[in-house]
């Protein structure tokens, strides 16, 4: 399983370290504290995954301490308490509690429990990485090294979503180079094109800007990604390659 840390706060000692046996018996980090005050002590200076919260504690009222944590944390929270009043139940949750257990429970079912917190709470950032990956690649286009042109950010993307920034020079370039679809770009278009967009004074600035473009994307099968045409100008090997007509504009 991944590394998590859970948080037990109980002022019952028997209870609270047969919990912490029981978390660490099952591969967790496990820190532990009796009181509201070691309780945030703990959470200013450590990571932690899950929380179980007793409402009833000696120094501090436990819903103060979920009101509290929900104002700058969306950590799991389960509450852990005595209390059979549901009015207690429903306040707790409405401020943000993942859970609600009345004692006694068994370290087994809070342990299953925090699981399946943790699996639901990865399962989301999972789609949501994908989502964002899909918004990413719609807007993008592909190269034939299976890098991405991000339109967005206005960057390449590697096949490993590492993120390689661009300058405004080496952007307008290589978007204009996607935006012909594997075309020829003739090089005085091209020229151009640099000049009106990112004031490119001179020609020969275009063979030091294909040059870095180069130094920044890696060949594919031993072809560069972005192919001079020797006279006449240049084309780029997307994925698929479509290689056709030469653009004059």
């Amino acid at each position: 399983m991944d590394h998590y840390t859970i948080l037990v706060l109980e002022d019952d000692e028997l209870l609270r370290r047969a919990t912490a046996d029981y978390f660490q018996m099952c591969g967790y980090s496990v820190r532990s504290a009796a009181t509201g005050e070691a309780f945030s002590r703990i959470l200013q200076t450590e990571t932690v995954h899950v929380v179980l919260l007793d409402l009833r504690l000696p120094d501090s009222d436990g819903m103060d301490l979920l009101r509290e944590l929900r104002r700058s944390s969306d950590v799991l929270l389960m509450v852990v308490s005595g209390s059979r009043d549901e009015r207690e139940r429903i306040l707790a949750l409405t401020l943000g509690a993942d859970d609600f257990l009345m004692k006694p429970v068994s370290p087994r079912e809070l342990e299953l429990r925090a699981r399946n917190l943790l699996t639901r709470q990865r399962q989301h950032s999972e789609s949501k990485a994908d989502a964002a990956t899909q918004t990413v690649e719609a807007a993008s286009v592909q190269l034939s090294n299976l890098w991405w042109l991000d339109r967005q950010r206005k960057a390449l993307v590697d096949p490993q979503r590492q993120v390689h920034s661009l300058t405004r020079a080496e952007y307008a370039l290589l978007n204009r180079l996607t935006s012909a679809g594997g075309a020829i770009v003739e090089r005085n278009a091209l020229f151009q094109f640099m000049s009106t967009q990112v004031g490119v004074s001179n020609i020969e600035t275009l063979s030091t800007l294909i040059y870095r473009l180069r130094r920044k994307l890696p060949p594919h099968n031993g072809e560069d990604v972005i192919v001079t045409l020797s006279k006449v100008g240049y084309r780029i090997n997307l994925a698929p390659t479509d290689a056709s007509q030469t653009v004059r504009s």
